[in-house]
């Protein structure tokens, strides 16, 4: 397939649309990952809130119960009565209530607790477990949990823990669930009922209720800042959420309860989580528990950075191989124009001669000439000088591939650059007094010993002069200059001929690049001159360069380093 300009579209346009789709497809990947990401983060909260509301609402019903069976007011003797039990009856005993059970359930199982020590009587082996909590959850500990043998058992409560604030200590056998309240002020409460008669903790707000025989308290004696914002943080952390919230409950009149946030402006409903709270509350009190992260879009944001991060990085080098791939079709395109120009102008430059030689040859067959030895001995001189001049053009190109290939191995020596410039100035003065030139040297540099091969440096010196003289349209004007820079000899060959524009003087030393002239050949060459001398002086440590200007000649700078 030809590399044509419209075969170069059709592929950039293609690999366009590829990596236009590979765009978007990355953009909506990273945008239903943010729409996933942020389900899941409402899915968890909201099942933390109602886990948390759960715990509230428990504590609160268990607190008014165990509150109301220790109130030091006058109660009058209370009984509870259950289908399959005997009466249980509530009495004061040394200034401590005290729930006491005035039944068994055939388990001969009771509790007592006094002081900090807690009792309990088995009437069989039964599994037996004993755990101390405070009502939001902030202590968790089992003491018992296994199982006892018939008889008496005695146990310590941990009392350095529980010296401050209320704690719930429940006792479970087979056959009875014990619930103490303990006050860190002094003093337990305690409710036992049969273990089969328990149906949920939720149980204990109908009994509250049932038992109290009055109207909830006002809900800001319910709900608590520390309460929910102890209970809200503990659930959140538990589903993996540590963005920093702000919280607020109101009743069912918008009034605030309880709350945390950071300013005077009330919070927003539509940019918060909100569960009701005391939904079925027979007390006929509910609230709204609204929780609200500000800073949740930025952290979710920055959650994905790591993520972007890598897909801007797969899509930097896809672009970068695209561009890269671009490049070079486009860099094989101008190099397989260069390779066919050269060819061209090889074909050119070999033939002139070849016709010429193919003349001479065909005179030389003529009867007239072979018996006139002055016109043999000219037209063998002409054989001869145009089979030189062909065999010094294919041993330049020849000699050019083994320098790139780097099969030619340079001499060092120690060299006199002036005395080379004069040797080469002087086989360039030739062509250029035949046009009416001039060519002058001024060699000024006071350090100009360098080592390396002369016969190479020899071949820069007379490429560079070679090209001043070609590119002069009139009589060459070329001087060549030399001085030190630092550690540097620095020869300079300014001509004043037709130069050329800046883009195309920054690629002259690239190898086959030529001005382009169209289809004409009026200047001699291969476009190999300057890529050689660029490769011989960057193999002598030095560097090259060049400065020209359409219609105010060229200036070719040549650095080399020196002898000390």
């Amino acid at each position: 397939m030809k590399l044509s300009k419209q075969t170069i579209g059709i592929l950039v346009a293609g690999m366009a649309v590829a990596l236009g789709g590979i765009l978007f497809l990355q953009y909506r990947f990273l945008q239903r990952s943010l729409e996933l990401k942020d389900q899941t983060f409402r899915q968890n909260v909201l099942a933390a809130l109602n886990a948390a509301v759960a715990v509230i609402e428990e504590a609160d019903a268990r607190d008014r119960f165990l509150l109301f069976v220790s109130d030091s007011t006058g109660h009058r003797p209370m009984t509870f009565s259950y289908s399959d039990t005997k009466k249980r009856v509530l009495k004061r005993d040394s200034g401590q209530t005290v729930m006491v059970s005035a039944f068994t359930t055939g388990g001969g199982s009771s509790t007592a607790l006094v002081g900090d020590k807690l009792s309990y009587q088995l009437g069989t082996q039964q599994k037996v477990t004993v755990k101390v909590f405070d009502p939001f959850g902030k202590l968790d500990t089992v003491l018992v949990d296994a199982k006892k043998g018939e008889g008496k058992h005695e146990l310590t409560l941990p009392g350095e823990k529980m010296k401050k604030g209320v704690y719930i200590i429940q006792v479970r056998t087979d056959s009875l669930f014990s619930t103490y309240r303990w006050d860190g002020a002094g003093g337990a409460v305690s409710f036992e009922m049969p273990a089969k008669q328990i149906d949920g903790e939720r149980i204990i707000s109908r009994i509250t209720q049932t038992v109290a025989g009055k109207e909830a308290p006002p809900l800001s004696e319910r709900i608590n800042n520390e309460q929910v914002d102890s209970v809200v943080a503990r659930f959140l952390q538990q589903g993996g959420i540590d963005f920093p919230y702000e919280f607020e409950v109101r009743d069912k009149k918008d009034s605030l309860v309880a709350g945390r946030v950071s300013g005077n402006a009330a919070m927003a409903r539509e940019s918060a989580f909100t569960v009701p709270v005391f939904s079925h509350d027979f007390s006929g009190m509910p609230a709204t528990l609204m929780v609200r992260f500000p800073d949740y879009k930025s952290q979710l944001m920055k959650e994905f950075i790591p993520e972007s991060v890598l897909h801007l990085l797969f899509v930097g080098v896809v672009l970068a191989s695209f561009g890269f791939t671009v490049r070079t079709m486009l860099r094989q395109k101008e190099l397989g124009e260069r390779v066919t120009d050269f060819i061209n102008n090889m074909t050119h430059e070999f033939k002139t001669p070849l016709s010429t030689i193919a003349l001479a040859s065909e005179a030389l067959r003529r009867p007239d000439v072979l018996r006139m030895k002055k016109k043999i001995a000219e037209y063998n001189n002409v054989i001869a000088d145009e089979n030189t001049r062909m065999r010094k053009q294919i041993e330049k190109i020849l000699h050019m591939a083994a320098l790139e290939e780097g099969e030619v191995e340079f001499r060092r020596e120690l060299l006199d650059v002036h005395a080379i410039i004069d040797k080469a100035v002087a086989a360039a003065s030739v062509p250029v007094s035949t046009r009416g030139g001039t060519l002058t040297t001024l060699l000024d540099a006071r350090r100009s010993i360098v080592a390396g091969d002369s016969v190479h440096i020899e071949n820069v010196i007379r490429n560079v002069l070679d090209n001043a003289e070609k590119y002069s349209s009139d009589a060459p004007t070329i001087v060549v200059t030399t001085g030190n820079s630092e550690h540097h000899l620095v020869i300079r060959v300014i001509d004043h001929g037709i130069g050329m524009a800046q883009e195309h003087a920054a690629r002259a030393f690239e190898k086959y690049y030529r001005v382009p002239t169209g289809n004409l050949h009026d200047v001699k060459g291969f476009g190999i001159g300057l890529s050689y001398v660029k490769l011989v002086v960057e193999k002598h440590g030095g560097t090259a360069s060049i400065q020209s200007e359409k219609g105010s000649g060229t200036t070719v700078e040549l650095r080399l380093p020196v002898v000390s």
